[in-house]
């Protein structure tokens, strides 16, 4: 039996429009690869557009862009809806944030006084065509990030054989004997294994007499531990494999929350070489024809919003059913069955999945003006405006038990409580 989910797909949202306007199976007039372009088309033009009207937050998307001395000039992201940005901040390297002031591109001169390492007039910017420009004054010794947040422009329609789904993954650790000594350790997912000369008991592994067998020994030892890990013995390494990310990665103490460091919790010396790479390990061979390791990809959220997890993502290897990447390149926030898409690309529409039916409704709307067919276009548009009525039922306040706040944050009295950060 066909498992049903409550969203759509981009090969479901095909034959739905194909039976929705009667196309005939065996014709050639729309093929598949037309169906998806209409609805990219609509998703531009109409759904994307009506789903920001609410203002809810929808496709924000927040890039800490790391600030370079005497820099004044960084890119609003291409990717940006509009190429505009939602939120603009300072950030220091500890992750604690500053307001940006937004001043009129006439007002820079008076900003050129500034000194100290980003003084006022550094968290002060103005607009330049797609860039931001700070204020003249205080760049020469600046660190930490500007906090760009913007809206996500949703990626482009393609069908399943182009979308690569996860499955699993895996990192190697080669042994180096040697430089292992009895109560040395090695951690992966918050449990640790200790070495030891003989004797091994719970939660130890036994020194061998090459790193050949000190890795089977620890092999032995995980796969006994039952922590959510397979462990396999390979020439002087190990290779442990989850399902769940977290149990491969650990999150540094960092404030900053969309730039995390990530590393991999290992030994305590240098007998346990953790490699940096992360193996991704998918339900399929991958398919060379669409992936390549010089093209970048995104990791995109199956289930929820269908969101973009991860933009331009360098792929490291494809070998096989897997891919290898930097493992600080991948999102914490990945899990089984989301899945890797080249860059632009996705498999599901990346707007609320109750708005799915409504993007049926469009496209094929398009495409039977698209032959002439007006009437059957204007029985549709009828149906399209009685879903767009109620659309903000389910879209709008996001969060009905919890009215929002209204901080009015510019006013003298608000900062002589509390100054001006």
């Amino acid at each position: 039996m066909t498992r049903k989910y409550p969203w759509k797909t981009s090969d479901q949202i095909i034959e739905d429009v194909k039976r929705k306007i009667m196309v005939p199976l065996a014709q050639s007039t729309f093929l598949p690869e037309d169906i998806l372009t209409y609805a990219d088309e609509e998703m531009a033009v109409a759904q994307v557009p009506s789903v920001m009207m609410y203002n809810e937050e929808y496709f924000v998307y927040v890039e800490y862009v790391p600030l370079v001395p005497n820099q004044t000039k960084y890119p609003i992201p291409s990717r940006a809806i509009g190429m505009k940005l939602r939120t603009l901040d300072y950030a220091d390297e500890q992750g604690n944030l500053a307001e940006m002031t937004r001043i009129s591109p006439d007002d820079k001169s008076a900003y050129q006084q500034g000194a100290g390492s980003f003084s006022k007039s550094a968290r002060s910017f103005y607009l330049q065509n797609n860039n931001v420009m700070l204020a003249p004054g205080g760049q020469s010794s600046m660190t930490g990030y500007l906090v760009m947040g913007y809206y996500l422009k949703p990626n482009q329609l393609v069908q399943e054989a182009r979308a690569a789904f996860i499955s699993s993954f895996s990192m190697d650790t080669t042994i180096v004997n040697s430089s292992i000594s009895d109560g040395d350790t090695f951690s992966v997912a918050n449990a640790s294994f200790t070495a030891r000369t003989s004797g091994a008991g719970t939660n130890e592994f036994n020194i061998g007499a090459s790193s050949d067998d000190t890795a089977t020994n620890l092999t032995n030892s995980i796969n006994t531990a039952a922590i959510g890990i397979t462990a396999t013995a390979t020439t002087n390494s190990v290779n442990t494999s989850a399902t769940v990310l977290s149990k491969l990665l650990k999150q540094r103490q960092n404030n900053i929350p969309d730039l995390v460091t990530k590393n991999v919790t290992t030994s305590n010396n240098i007998g346990f070489v953790v490699s940096n790479n992360l193996k991704v390990k998918c339900s399929t061979t991958i398919d060379t024809s669409v992936f390549e390791s010089t093209i970048p990809v995104d990791f995109l959220e199956l289930a929820g919003g269908h969101k973009t997890q991860q933009i331009d993502v360098n792929i490291g290897l494809i070998s096989g059913d897997t891919f290898t990447f930097n493992h600080e390149d991948i999102p914490l926030s990945l899990v089984v069955g989301d899945y890797i898409c080249v860059q632009y690309e996705c498999y599901i529409p990346q707007i609320p999945s109750d708005l799915h039916v409504t993007l049926v409704e469009r496209t094929g709307e398009r495409m039977l003006a698209s032959i002439g067919d007006t009437e059957g276009a204007a029985a549709i548009d009828m149906k399209i405006q009685k879903n767009e009525q109620k659309q903000g039922i389910l879209i709008d306040n996001r969060t009905e038990g919890n009215a929002k706040k209204v901080s009015v944050r510019h006013t003298l009295l608000r900062y002589q409580k509390t100054g001006r950060r």
